[in-house]
């Protein structure tokens, strides 16, 4: 037969997900003769393979035949057919015989076609190089205009670094001319040979110009024992000079950078220098290990805002940050302006569990001068904790999703015991937390302390908001509340416990033990003595207001006591006094199921079981207990219980 020749042998069609069936019409000897591909929208080629991604039909017909997709390919890819004949012998011609002419003419076709396919092959490869050839073109002709821009600008920029010394060489003082070498890098200093008459250098970052490290390093005698040095080539060590700052000592605050090593160096280095306060600036510092401050160093670490200064550590068994004293004549210290998480984090991720079994931050034996402002600490087993602290000042720290204390405070782990700290205008919370433990969750946890001053606090989600139980032998003295809420939790609002250590003179005045699953307050055990709580509110709980278990020298004084036993068919008293309870006073409250926000079913106002002694219930309103209770219920005969004046 004979072999035109063809108008085209290459044919391309646009895929749509639905057409499987695509024609080549030409034709063709064998099945994997016929070259099929995917075509992407960069040119690129994928190609398929026979009766993997395609079957065939029409070999050795005169007019094709049809290329058949398994699976139909997708838009926008495009699909490529073209032939290739092998050029190969298929027919033995003998000598002096008589040969088959169909296998003769077969053969003759074959090359023929095999001719046609290698230059139209070559055609394509002409064009692809033809293409390239205009792009490296239009890319050179870009180049050069770009080099073109880039000499104005080098140009201009060794303008500004010849001003900047200048500039420099007045705020010194210096007489005459000074040179001060403008690099764009710390290492770009390494590489230097720098004149003996030059004792002050400046980089414009640490590893690229403008990374945030750019710093001033001033010659000194000797290699500095830490690592805000730098040795140029000539062997001359010079000096970082603050205000210094982590970037530049290579910290990238980018969330997948591990800046530890980094972050560990710049505070090594604040505090050798005295720098006093080291900047953390914007950025999500990636941590793998606690960063741990030199003990007793004064450096305030500070950040560029709560949310916009955040380290985050991704060690699950790692801390954030530890202060530690050794001693109470060190003084200052301290951290503001940033946050510190665990895991994928709240901030960096809304994450609602606990990332890390560690302390987020956790200082030990802050004294005189130490501050925390404006921090926040989320995702920790412990968000916060003091540990034998000394006059130190928190204030308008955030605490959110931990697993057991949002704030704890205790002795240090060489058993001092600290006091007369504050906490002010801060914020714990677990509501939302999404963690496994819950029931152990406890808001501010309050283990042993000298003194401690808590102002406008906000405790919410916890299982208990504020927990104060010291261990045997441990104590907990003089705590002072002034509107600190504790709300919404999953057990009991306000817990004093001296079953163990000892408690002694609390008070309290406009605070909140309200909305909770368990009672409002409750407190117990024989060590627990001289607790006065004013114009307190202990409302909405699902089971009491104040559940007196025990203690001495109990007094609240002034509260509003509403609507307890919330959704509690079992109308549970506002106020119970428990069997054996001794010295314990009650006075000018407001009892009753007033103010409702609810289905509530508080039952007597006040109940005093059987066994119950030296208390006193006086000038109370106890009205509107619910129908068939007291709004004063006495089951006690003890002749040391004074009930008089209560309106009911």
């Amino acid at each position: 037969m004979t072999v035109p020749v063809p108008d085209q042998l290459e044919y391309i069609s646009d895929a749509n997900g639905v057409t499987k069936d695509f024609s080549y019409p030409k034709r063709f000897l064998q099945k994997d003769e016929v070259v099929v591909a995917l075509r992407d929208a960069d040119g690129v080629e994928t190609p398929q393979v026979l009766n993997t991604h395609y079957t065939i039909a029409g070999s050795s017909w005169p007019n094709g035949g049809t290329v058949s997709f398994i699976t139909a390919p997708l838009a926008p890819y495009k699909v490529v057919r073209y032939r290739m004949t092998q050029a190969k012998q298929t027919v033995d011609l003998e000598n002096n015989q008589r040969n088959d002419a169909p296998s003769v003419e077969l053969q003759l076709d074959r090359l023929t076609m095999a001719i046609q396919d290698r230059g139209s092959f070559l055609t394509r490869i002409w064009d692809w190089l033809t293409s390239t050839a205009i792009a490296l073109r239009m890319e050179r002709a870009a180049r050069i205009a770009g080099d073109a821009a880039l000499n104005v600008r080098v140009d201009q920029e060794i303008i500004d670094r010849a001003d900047g010394d200048k500039a420099l060489a007045s705020l010194v003082g210096q007489a005459g001319s000074i040179e001060v070498p403008l690099f764009d890098t710390a290492l770009a200093v390494a590489f230097a040979v720098i004149k003996p008459t030059v004792n002050a250098i400046r980089t414009s970052g640490y590893s690229a110009a403008g990374d945030g490290g750019s710093a001033i390093y001033i010659r000194v005698d000797a290699e500095p024992l830490h690592a805000g040095k730098i040795r140029t080539l000539d062997g001359a060590w010079f000096e970082i000079v603050g205000p210094l700052n982590v970037r530049q000592f290579g910290a990238k605050g980018d969330n997948v950078t591990n800046d530890t090593v980094a972050i560990n160096a710049a505070i090594t280095a604040a505090d050798a220098l005295s720098e006093g306060e080291l900047r953390i600036p914007a950025g999500s510092y990636l941590l793998s290990q606690r960063i741990d401050v030199p003990v007793n160093s004064p450096l305030i670490i500070t950040g560029d805002g709560q949310t916009k200064t955040v380290f985050r550590q991704g060690n699950p068994s790692a801390g954030g940050i530890r202060f530690r004293r050794n001693n109470y004549v060190s003084l200052g210290g301290g951290i503001r302006d940033c946050s510190i998480e665990a895991g994928p984090g709240f901030l960096n991720s809304g994450f609602f569990g606990d990332g890390s079994s560690g302390t987020g931050l956790d200082l030990i034996r802050p004294n005189d001068g130490f501050i925390v402002d404006n921090v926040g600490v989320y995702n920790f087993a412990v968000n916060m904790a003091e540990k034998g602290g000394w006059n130190a000042r928190y204030r308008n720290l955030v605490s959110l999703f931990y697993r057991y204390s949002g704030f704890l405070i205790t002795k240090s782990d060489d058993g001092v015991v600290g006091g007369s700290s504050t906490l002010l205008t801060s914020k714990v919370s677990n509501n939302g937390y999404t963690g496994a433990v819950k029931t152990d969750a406890k808001g501010l946890d309050i283990r042993a302390t000298g003194g401690f001053q808590f102002g406008k606090v906000d405790v919410t989600g916890a299982y208990n908001g504020v927990h104060v139980k010291p261990a045997a032998g441990d104590q907990v003295a003089y705590l002072f509340f002034d509107t600190v809420l504790a709300d919404t939790c999953l057990g009991d609002g306000w817990v004093f416990d001296g079953t163990d250590g000892k408690i002694v003179t609390v008070g309290g005045s406009l605070c909140w033990g309200a909305y909770c699953d368990g009672n409002g307050m409750v407190t117990k055990g024989a060590n627990l003595d001289d607790l006065t709580m004013t114009n307190m509110a202990l409302r909405q709980n699902k089971l009491r207001g104040w559940h007196n278990q025990g203690g001495t020298n109990l007094s609240l004084d002034a509260a509003k006591v509403a609507a307890n036993s919330r959704d509690n068919p079992v109308h549970m008293p506002g106020i119970e006094i428990d069997a054996a309870v001794v010295d314990w006073k009650i006075t000018s409250c407001r009892i009753g199921n007033y103010a409702n926000a609810g289905v509530v079913s508080q039952g007597d106002g006040v109940r005093i079981n059987a066994g119950a002694d030296y208390g006193v219930v006086v000038g109370n309103k106890c009205n509107g207990s619910a129908p068939g209770y007291a709004g004063v219920n006495n089951m006690s005969i003890a002749p040391d219980i004074i009930v008089a004046n209560n309106q009911s």
